[in-house]
């Protein structure tokens, strides 16, 4: 569901989310399809967030179907998008959810969330069926614990969504200075920056974003380099006045490169 990009050569919403239709049809159409695994945003791929109605209609296509939803939630997880899962944003609850990263503060550890009837069904049940290399190991369950704890008790879910707002507001204003900003897009603390030669041809400018990259780090600031997309996903801990030196900085970087 890349809008700005759209492989089908339209514009939302005048296309009323046919890239949704397409996913339904494959659904519909094989028999074979048991499961759907996805990222309700998809990360390394460029902070990509879908439209309105996207993941909704492909999740009544999965119930309608019987196909199981399993969401990939190891980078959205534990309220980076401003809710605890990402697919909370979109109206859908899945199957399955898969956790990690930010759950533990980065150290080893993993989940497998889901509904119970899936998960204690006999056929779940066999040897091994829960088994993977970080099972039970009680450093990363006790970082994990540790991590929830403080993230309910500074509330900080609704800190990401306060944040969060002023990152869309300072990001929007650089989107609207710098035509080689094609677009900026993210939920929460998660955004992305799409660097291109020009705002018309929007031909990938993986140099611009490099230079502005390596511009930013020496004046202290580090993001998230991935082809001509700069990724930015500040910790929940940081308070306004952190945020906004971090959001100069990037301005700063990008009037050097683009000047």
């Amino acid at each position: 569901p890349y809008c700005y990009r759209c492989p089908l050569g339209l514009e939302y919403p005048s296309c009323d989310v046919r890239c949704a239709t397409l996913v339904r049809r494959h659904i519909a159409e094989k028999p074979n399809v048991s499961a759907l695994v996805f990222e309700p945003v998809l990360g390394a791929a460029g902070v990509i967030v879908p439209p309105p109605g996207y993941w909704e209609r492909i999740a009544d296509a999965c119930q309608d179907g019987g196909v199981l939803l399993v969401a990939d939630e190891v980078l959205t997880g534990g309220g980076r998008t401003g809710a605890f899962l990402a697919s909370e944003l979109f109206g859908i609850e899945p199957d399955l959810v898969t956790l990690s990263k930010g759950t533990a503060s980065g150290f080893p550890f993993a989940v497998l969330a889901g509904r119970a009837e899936l998960l204690r069904r006999p056929e779940a049940a066999t040897s091994g069926a829960y088994a993977s290399t970080y099972a039970s190991n009680p450093l990363g369950i006790a970082a994990a614990r540790a991590t929830l704890e403080v993230v309910e008790r500074d509330r900080l879910i609704d800190r990401v969504r306060v944040l969060g707002e002023i990152m869309e507001d300072r990001l929007r204003v650089l989107e609207s200075r710098f035509p080689q900003l094609g677009q900026v897009r993210g939920l929460g603390l998660l955004w992305g920056l799409e660097f291109v030669t020009d705002p018309v041809g929007r031909a990938p400018a993986p140099e611009t974003a490099r230079a502005v990259y390596t511009t930013a780090l020496d004046l202290g600031l580090r993001t998230s380099l991935g082809g001509h997309i700069l990724r930015l996903a500040p910790p929940f801990t940081l308070d306004e006045a952190l945020l906004e030196e971090g959001l100069c900085l990037l301005e700063k970087a990008l009037e050097r490169v683009i000047a």
